[in-house]
């Protein structure tokens, strides 16, 4: 997909323009299918979550009325898939969604990656080391991993800024860096796309490769993820904050490993220090880690717009994993998902 279509077709959605599919498919329950993509399989009753809830929710989201936008929900207990529908069409289960800035969430995930493996010798560097040319003054202190916990500074705007950065910018990451300061950098908070987009030029540079390529030989490959498309920009950097598209079952095994420490099959993936650092609280001003939404004392969660979600939840050894069409601007949905998400870790 072209950059210029796929940013305008973002623009167009969310203005409201395009009108919402109102179908949902007919109830046929949430037991899961077996396809052999190495997810293990079990029920409800096995893994000790009272059914009634899911059920519950299960028939809201078939309802059409009161949650029109939602397309998949997949609830992972002890490491095994214990429920899944789609409830828009049945082909969401094996096609790739775009899940808009859970891309973020992986993007830390590499990271961290890159630091286990050398690329990167740590959080602490700053955008100076990387690209001295495209700062000055405050801006130099900007580190790693300021740009990961939304506490940089800079004053991007993504409701303008994002757009321009994708569809005009020559250079993507000196334009995200060509703003100023809002505030000293990690003094506070701002939601910004274009720090991750210096975060994918920085993996790009210390590592030879692109984020995406990056991505594909050390976390989709290891973890059996071989169905996705991760979007760049002209400039030929993939884009660190949005443009990942994956299938439900692909982004419940990212949170599978999130669970497990970071091992996935046995594997590490990504160290247990670099997970354990970028789920805890790293911004002064709000509950967010390393590009992870910290939920209450329960876990954590990658969050993109429309209600794209992975949901880790430690204590009760549970993933779950939400899709819903992805420039929806039905805000009703997105303030009830993460009371819904808790009420399933409940039962749980």
């Amino acid at each position: 997909m072209k950059t210029v279509i796929f940013f305008s077709f973002i623009l167009f959605l969310v203005s409201g323009c395009l009108q919402e599919e109102n179908i949902k498919l007919p109830n046929t329950g949430y037991t899961p299918k077996d396809l052999g993509d190495g997810l293990e399989l079990s029920t409800p009753e096995l893994e000790n979550i009272d059914e009634s809830v899911l059920q519950s929710v299960y028939n809201d989201f078939y309802d059409e009325d009161k949650y029109p936008t939602i397309r998949s929900l997949l609830v992972l207990k002890n490491g095994k898939l214990v429920s899944e529908a789609y409830f828009k069409d049945d082909h969401d289960l094996i096609r790739p969604h775009a899940i808009q800035s859970a891309t973020k969430s992986i993007t830390s995930i590499l990271t961290g990656i890159a630091i286990d493996k050398g690329f990167i010798s740590s959080t602490q560097q700053t955008v100076e080391d990387f690209f001295p040319n495209y700062v000055s003054g405050e801006k130099e202190n900007i580190t790693i991993a300021h740009l990961l916990a939304m506490s940089a500074g800079i004053n991007f705007n993504n409701d303008t800024d994002t757009e321009k950065m994708i569809n005009e910018a020559d250079n993507s990451i000196k334009y995200a860096l060509s703003f100023d300061l809002k505030f000293s950098p990690g003094s506070g908070w701002l939601y910004c796309d274009g720090n991750n987009q210096v975060v994918s030029g920085i993996v790009a540079q210390t590592t030879g490769m692109s984020l995406e390529e990056f991505g594909k030989k050390f976390l989709f490959n290891p973890l059996g993820i071989a169905d996705y498309r991760w979007e760049r920009h002209k400039d030929n950097t993939t884009y660190g904050a949005v443009g990942l598209w994956l299938t439900p079952r692909s982004m419940a095994k990212i949170g599978l490993m999130v669970l497990n420490k970071g091992i996935y099959d046995n594997q590490r993936i990504v160290s247990e220090e670099w997970l354990s650092t970028s789920t805890v609280k790293q911004n002064p001003a709000r509950e967010y880690g390393f590009n992870w939404s910290l939920f209450l004392n329960y876990g954590v969660y990658a969050s993109g717009h429309g209600g794209q979600k992975i949901y880790v939840f430690p204590q009760e050894k549970m993933v779950i994993v939400t899709t819903a069409d992805s420039y929806s601007a039905n805000w009703i949905f997105l303030n009830n998902i993460e009371q819904i998400a808790n009420r399933i870790r409940q039962a749980g």
